[in-house]
């Protein structure tokens, strides 16, 4: 067996779902015995293929929730924010509050939903948050100018609750799925 054939098949192992793993480790052993290389080959990139097929439809549903809550954060955001402002908030805290509230809950859920993915959660959502955020003070720059600075104070406040909500979370993720 080749060295590109062993890493193919090493990374199908890590990749495969728990409930396949052991046709891949099967897979895996069954490669050891196959003398031309090329052959070796094929055969490790079919096992890797197929383990990314089985990986992809049971990650399928989190690809596509994670991308369009993140985007529906910025409807969530947004309404947030107007009801802030009718409240009587200024338009900035009313913002950057209502932002820092959609994150902190969607990188919880979503950390709850797949506590291995939380880094993943905890780096997009404040991002996009901060996209948003640039977007809104972009689209009403005349009416409101705004430092340069403001939108790296808006990073660190976006940061922090998007690590504390996957991190909280992940650990309720990962108590849920013990009990």
């Amino acid at each position: 067996m080749t060295r590109l054939a062993d890493i193919l098949l090493r990374l199908a192992v890590r990749i495969a779902p728990p409930a396949r793993r052991q046709w891949v480790e099967a897979l895996r052993a069954e490669s050891e015995v196959i003398e031309d290389g090329s052959a070796a080959l094929r055969w490790a990139a079919g096992g890797f293929v197929a383990a990314l097929g089985w990986s992809a439809r049971r990650e399928l549903p989190y690809l596509v929730a994670l991308p369009a809550a993140l985007y529906g954060q910025i409807w969530i955001a947004g309404y947030g924010m107007e009801l802030a402002m009718a409240l009587g908030a200024p338009f900035m805290e009313a913002a950057k509050g209502a932002q820092v509230l959609t994150v902190f809950l969607l990188s919880v859920i979503f950390a709850a939903w797949r506590p291995r993915r939380a880094v993943l959660v905890g780096l997009l959502t404040p991002i996009l948050g901060w996209l948003w955020l640039l977007d809104v003070f972009l689209t009403r720059a005349e009416r409101l100018p705004v430092p340069w600075t403001f939108y790296l104070e808006c990073m660190v406040d976006f940061g922090w609750p998007a690590a504390v909500g996957a991190t909280v979370g992940a650990i309720i993720g990962r108590r849920l799925k013990m009990a």
